[in-house]
């Protein structure tokens, strides 16, 4: 009883509720994913490998390790172990920037996933719109991001799709802080604290990112130079920037400023201002002369530069964009052969497009050519991890069936549609009552 009543004191005491209260933030945020892709796959941050850079992976999940400062941190606080409470509260604050700053600064996959399932969503919503397959979905649309230039374009980015799980782990692990000073838990000065617990995040910032910093920074001092008339000297100063921050290569803003530079030292005859005019003629839609330029551009071999790597890639991304806007506007005028065609096209570039198959499996199917759009839309669910578009390859599915007469297969696709989004997911609904 006695320690019953010592335990209960505790707990309605000032340090008991900050601890109690700070614990339990941090377990539920740092249980939460703390960035996830609604499209192509979840990829949690938990799963994320900790890395170093410059140096071989640990092999050790950012999650798991956070979630294994803690134990040791609560166990640490019951035993009255003060200088491994605050030893293990240091390691789990710095794991939790950690993880942001690795983003940020080098891992790029992540982003790059983004942009290309925010492309492909954006590309699907559209198309079902214009067709008259409307469906709001059950989750929410990816926020549309296409490129990216500096660090900050990043780091908003990150900030934005981390979640509220990693904030209440931040403010957990500030509260059950406070709960130890409360306690007398903590062997350091409550300003010495303060100042490391903010130092830290910087010094490791700067630790994971110098690199891409000071690449961040040339690539300001290039934008500075082409702006005031030194374009070579602006390529010398990007050459510099994309050598710290290798990120840089798939920034279509950052390769098509280069190409201006080139453009502006060099004349359109240099290959590398290629780019920059293909950009310009696709901004002012003159889409024969843009296709011509690309394809000239194709048989181009760009002479070997920091960037022509990179350029190269993006044409070839360039192209794919191309046909398919062309094989776009051919389906919305009814020129459905021509769109095939374009479609086609798109795939012999970059066949991995979810968004370029379900066009094409649908235009298929519109010219009833069945057997070679339902190979294609059968393979489209198990592509993809978003709930809605699920739902929407489910139902194109159904569509198939219903023009070869299988009613049965047909009603199961659309019944999977429906499970899979409930939400103003019209077309299955639609379609059951007519089958």
């Amino acid at each position: 009883m006695n320690l019953l009543r010592r335990v209960l004191a505790f707990l309605v005491s000032g340090a008991g509720v900050a601890l109690a209260t700070g614990l339990l933030l941090v377990m539920v945020g740092s249980v939460s994913i703390w960035l996830r892709f609604p499209m192509s796959a979840p990829v949690a941050g938990t799963a994320v490998p900790l890395l170093v850079p410059g140096l071989p992976g640990l092999g050790l999940p950012i999650g798991t390790l956070f979630f294994g400062l803690l134990v040791f941190m609560l166990v640490a606080s019951l035993l009255r172990w003060r200088l491994l409470t605050v030893v293990a509260w240091g390691l789990a604050w710095l794991a939790l920037f950690y993880f942001p700053w690795q983003l940020i600064f080098h891992d790029p996959q992540w982003l790059l996933q983004f942009m290309r399932d925010s492309v492909m969503r954006g590309d699907l919503q559209r198309f079902n719109n214009s067709h008259m397959m409307v469906n709001k979905g059950v989750e929410p649309s990816l926020m549309y991001i296409t490129d990216f230039e500096h660090l900050t374009d990043r780091a908003s980015l990150v900030w934005r799709m981390l979640g509220w799980g990693w904030i209440l782990s931040l403010l957990g692990l500030m509260i059950f802080a406070i709960g130890q000073f409360l306690r007398r838990g903590f062997p350091v000065s409550a300003r010495n604290f303060l100042l490391l617990s903010v130092l830290s995040p910087v010094l490791l910032m700067m630790g994971v990112g110098i690199s891409s910093l000071i690449g961040d920074w040339q690539h300001y001092r290039g934008d500075h130079l082409l702006a005031t008339g030194a374009p070579k000297e602006a390529v010398q100063a990007y050459a510099k920037a994309i050598h710290r921050d290798p990120l840089l290569g798939h920034s279509a803003a950052f390769l098509t400023k280069v190409s201006k530079a080139y453009y502006l030292a060099y004349g359109a005859a240099e290959p590398h201002a290629h780019l920059y005019l293909l950009n310009e003629e696709l901004v002012l839609k003159v889409l024969n002369a843009a296709e011509s330029r690309l394809a000239s551009m194709s048989s181009v071999t760009l002479a070997p530069s920091p960037f022509s790597a990179s350029m190269t890639a993006l044409i070839r991304k360039k192209r794919a964009e191309t046909y398919l806007g062309q094989s776009l506007f051919a389906d919305k005028v009814g020129e459905l052969n021509v769109a095939i065609k374009y479609y086609q096209w798109v795939l012999q570039i970059d066949p991995t497009l979810v968004n370029a198959q379900y066009f094409l499996a649908k235009t298929l199917m519109d010219v009833r050519n069945l057997d070679a759009g339902m190979q294609i839309a059968l393979t489209l669910p198990d592509k993809v991890y978003h709930t809605s578009v699920k739902a929407d390859f489910y139902s194109l599915i159904g569509d198939g069936y219903r023009l070869q007469g299988q009613m049965d297969k047909a009603r199961e696709a659309y019944s999977a549609s429906y499970e899979l989004d409930s939400k103003d997911n019209y077309r299955p609904l639609k379609e059951l009552s007519g089958t």
